[in-house]
């Protein structure tokens, strides 16, 4: 059984960058379905199949499927080069934000990113949330961030201040710290 987490490594470690938009498909559950693009190019969906779907397959409960084109997946895979391994410690740590509906978690992590100045070793969203709690048309987007410089061992003040420029950062695309 593969779990979001898996399907993640397996874009890092193929060096992807897919972005998904929410999408309407035939045989798939409405408001759990996105389109998966590649370089601007679609290449596929994924979400949940409808209980009629399901039900057609004598399926029961729900069903997570993935519809995706390899060959546009494995063109814009990049020669691998190596690149020495930093020595130094990595630093994770986790951050929930509060956003319009509308905006994507790729918006929110590539802001969140720059402001750490080069270094951002890996940014995942794990969780989103919508709810009464969140308020009307809004999502809290909670992203792992890792951090490690190549040339030192990041310092508590300075990951202090990363912190609270990625937070500063946020607010370009409407974001705000959850729980401020």
């Amino acid at each position: 059984r593969q779990t979001a987490a898996d399907v993640a490594v397996v874009i890092d470690a193929l060096g992807l960058d897919p972005m998904l938009e929410p999408a309407n498909r035939p045989g798939f559950h409405p408001g759990r379905t996105a389109e998966v693009s590649l370089a601007g190019r679609v290449i596929g969906h994924v979400g949940e199949l409808t209980p009629a779907s399901t039900r057609h397959f004598e399926i029961d409960g729900r069903v997570a499927v993935a519809e995706l084109d390899l060959e546009p997946m494995l063109e814009a895979v990049p020669f691998p080069l190596a690149t020495a391994p930093s020595i130094y410690p990595h630093v994770d740590f986790d951050l929930s934000f509060l956003v319009s509906k509308e905006t994507s978690a790729r918006a929110l992590v590539d802001a969140t990113s720059a402001a750490a100045i080069g270094l951002v070793e890996s940014a995942r969203v794990f969780d989103e949330f919508t709810g009464d709690t969140v308020g009307e048309g809004k999502k809290a987007l909670a992203v792992r961030y890792r951090l490690r410089a190549h040339d030192r061992t990041l310092e508590q003040k300075e990951i202090g201040a990363v912190r609270d420029a990625m937070i500063s950062a946020a607010a370009e695309v409407g974001g705000q710290l959850r729980g401020v």
